[in-house]
C-alpha cells in the first residue's frame, strides 16, 4: 500500500492524495504537475512510499521536465517502474545524432547493453555493470555509424530483449 508521495524538487508536485494498494505485478499511474519558475531542464526524484508504524518501504522514480523560452505549466505523467524486465523503443527513432534507450529491471542484475549492425557484428557496448531495480536509460550517440538499421540488445541475468533503431546521417 502506497501512502506517501514525496518529490525532491519543488517544481514537481503529485496531484493525488490518499493511499493506493497494488497487487503483485500491477502498475500505478500518478499525475505530477510540472511548474518550473523559468525555462530550462529540471530533474528530481519522486519517492513512492509505504509508511507504517514499523516499516518504511520506498521506490524512487526519476523525473525530468524541459521547458521552452516561455513560462510553461503542464501535467507530466510519472509511472512507477513496471516491476518487469522491459526494453523500450529508442527515442527518437529514426535518429540523426543520438537515441535514448530506456529499460526497466525488476531486480538488481548484471546488465549488458550492446549495439549491433545488421551484419550481426557488435558495434558498441554501452553497459556492462550491475544496476539496481527500477528505470534506467542510456544514450547512444555513435561517432562513426553510417545510416542504416541497428539493433540494441539488453541482457539482465537470463533475460534478453532486442529492439531496432534507424540512424539517418
Amino acid at each position: 500500500t502506497l501512502n506517501s508521495f514525496v518529490s525532491t524538487n519543488p517544481v514537481f508536485a503529485v496531484d493525488e492524495s490518499g493511499s493506493f494498494t497494488l497487487a503483485p505485478g500491477a502498475s500505478l499511474t500518478l499525475h505530477v504537475t510540472f511548474t518550473p519558475p523559468a525555462a530550462g531542464t529540471y530533474t528530481g526524484k519522486l519517492y513512492l512510499r509505504s509508511v507504517s508504524a514499523s516499516e518504511l518501504i520506498a521506490q524512487d522514480v526519476e523525473l525530468r521536465g524541459v521547458t521552452g523560452p516561455r513560462p510553461y505549466s503542464a501535467p507530466l505523467a510519472a509511472e512507477r517502474a513496471t516491476g518487469r524486465f522491459e526494453l523500450h523503443a529508442g527515442t527518437p527513432n529514426p535518429a540523426r545524432a543520438a537515441t535514448t534507450i530506456a529499460f526497466e529491471l525488476p531486480r538488481a542484475s548484471r546488465v549488458t547493453l550492446e549495439v549491433f549492425g545488421v551484419d550481426g557484428r557488435m558495434r558498441e557496448r554501452l553497459l556492462d555493470t550491475v544496476l539496481p531495480a527500477g528505470s534506467h536509460e542510456r544514450i547512444w550517440a555513435p561517432k562513426d555509424a553510417a545510416s542504416g538499421v541497428y539493433f540494441y540488445r539488453l541482457t539482465a541475468g537470463s533475460q534478453v530483449a532486442t529492439r531496432k533503431v534507424v540512424f539517418l546521417r
